[in-house]
C-alpha cells in the first residue's frame, strides 16, 4: 500500500539521520517549513528494518500477519477458566472479521494488538488481583505511544471505564470491590496518562483526536470522494462517519457503501448492547460507559469500528460474557472469587440468599 511505503521511507529517513523523527516534513516540497508530527515513528522505524531484509513484500506482509495472530490469540484467551469458549471464539472471529482491513503492515495493526492486550491485561488482574498486572498496563501505553498515533484509544478506554465505575459506586453498583482496587486502578489510569507524554512529540500525543477529527478526517474526506449509488471501498469509506450510510449531502439510505467489514463490527456492538440489555441487574456501569464511548468514535469515522469492535468482543460486553459461556454453568455452585473485582451480584456472597449460585463472572474479560 502507498501508506506502507511513505511509512517506510520515512523510516529509512530516520535510520540515516539519527534515529529520532524529524521536526518538519522532510518529503514535502511545500509544507517543509511546518511541524511535522509523526506519532507513528516508531512503527516507521520497524518497516524500514523489515524492508531492508531479503524478501522486503514478503517481510512487511508477515509483520501485519503476525499483528493479527497475536491480537486474535489475547481475543480469544480473555475467557474464564475451566467454562466453554465456544461462544467467544465465534465472536472473536466476527470481530477479527470487522478489523481485517487495518490489519496492515502499519499503525493501524498496533492499535488492534495494543487494545487487545489492555484488555488482556485487565482480565488476568480480574482473574488473580496482582496489581503487577494493572501496573504492565504503564509499560503497554509507553510502547503503544512510540508506534501509534491512535495510542490515545487506550488511555481513553480507561477513562471510560473509571467514570463508569465511579457512576456504579454511587449508584452501590461497583465493578471494583474495594475502595483500595478504585484508588489502584486511578493511580494506573494517571500513569498511563504521564506515559502517553513520554515520546518526542509530548503533549501532542494527547492532542491526536482533535487533530485526527478535526483536520485530518475532514481532509481525507475531500480527497476520497464518495459516489452516491455506488460501492464505498472500505479504504475510502472509513474516514466518513459511519452516519453517512444513512444520510450523506442531502442523500438518504446510501445502503450500498455497506460491506461486510461494517456489517460485522455493528454485530459486535449490537451483541454487546443487547447482552447489556437482557444482563441490566449485573452489567458494570464501567462496560456501559466503555461500549457507549467506542461506539461514539465509530460514529465520528467508520475506521473506529474496528477497535470498538476488538474492545466490545475482549472486554465481554457480548452474550459470551454474561450469558452465552455461563449456561452450562449455572448448576454449579459458586465458588469464592479470588480478585478484587466484583461477581454478577456486585457485593459478593449473602448468607441470607438462599437461590442457587453462579459461577463468578469477572468484569474484565
Amino acid at each position: 500500500q502507498t501508506t506502507t511505503l511513505l511509512r517506510t521511507a520515512s523510516g529509512q529517513y530516520m535510520a540515516s539521520h539519527g534515529l529520532l523523527p524529524p521536526s518538519s516534513d522532510v518529503f514535502s516540497l511545500t509544507a517543509t517549513n511546518r511541524t511535522w508530527v509523526n506519532l507513528g515513528w516508531g512503527t516507521d522505524l520497524i518497516l524500514a528494518g523489515l524492508y531492508a531484509l531479503p524478501g522486503q513484500e514478503i517481510c512487511l506482509t508477515l509483520f501485519a500477519a503476525v499483528l493479527a495472530g497475536l491480537t486474535l490469540g489475547l481475543m480469544v484467551h480473555i475467557s474464564r477458566p475451566g467454562l466453554p469458549s465456544w461462544w467467544t471464539s465465534v465472536m472473536a472471529s466476527v470481530a477479527l472479521l470487522a478489523a481485517f482491513p487495518q490489519f496492515v503492515a502499519g499503525p493501524e495493526s498496533v492499535t488492534l494488538l495494543g487494545l487487545a492486550l489492555q484488555l488482556w491485561l485487565l482480565h488476568r488482574f480480574g482473574l488473580s488481583g496482582r496489581s503487577r498486572d494493572l501496573w504492565a498496563l504503564v509499560g503497554v501505553q509507553l510502547l503503544w505511544v512510540n508506534l501509534d498515533p491512535r495510542a490515545w484509544i487506550g488511555l481513553l478506554l480507561l477513562l471510560l471505564y473509571g467514570i463508569g465505575e465511579s457512576l456504579g459506586n454511587r449508584s452501590n453498583r461497583p465493578g471494583l470491590a474495594s475502595a483500595e482496587q478504585r484508588k489502584l486502578y486511578w493511580l494506573v489510569t494517571g500513569g498511563v496518562a504521564v506515559a502517553c507524554l513520554i515520546n518526542p512529540f509530548h503533549i501532542d500525543a494527547l492532542l491526536a483526536p482533535f487533530v485526527l477529527y478535526g483536520t485530518e478526517y475532514p481532509a481525507l474526506q475531500t480527497y476520497n470522494l464518495l459516489g452516491l449509488d455506488q460501492p464505498a471501498p472500505i479504504e475510502r469509506l472509513q474516514y466518513f462517519p459511519l452516519t453517512s450510510i444513512v444520510y450523506h449531502r442531502g442523500a438518504w439510505g446510501n445502503w450500498s457503501w455497506l460491506n461486510y467489514h461494517v456489517i460485522a463490527g455493528l454485530l459486535v456492538l449490537i451483541a454487546a448492547a443487547v447482552t447489556i440489555c437482557l444482563n441490566r441487574r449485573r452489567t458494570d456501569y464501567g462496560h456501559v460507559t466503555v461500549l457507549a464511548g467506542l461506539f461514539v468514535l465509530s460514529l465520528l469515522a467508520v475506521r473506529e469500528l474496528a477497535p470498538a469492535a476488538v474492545v466490545a468482543d475482549g472486554a465481554g460486553l457480548f452474550c459470551g460474557g454474561l450469558s452465552g459461556d455461563q449456561w452450562p454453568a449455572d448448576s454449579r455452585t459458586r465458588p469464592q472469587t479470588r480478585t478484587g473485582l466484583r461477581s454478577d451480584t456486585g457485593v459478593g456472597h449473602r448468607r441470607h440468599d438462599r437461590r442457587p449460585q453462579r459461577t463468578p463472572v469477572h468484569r474484565f474479560r
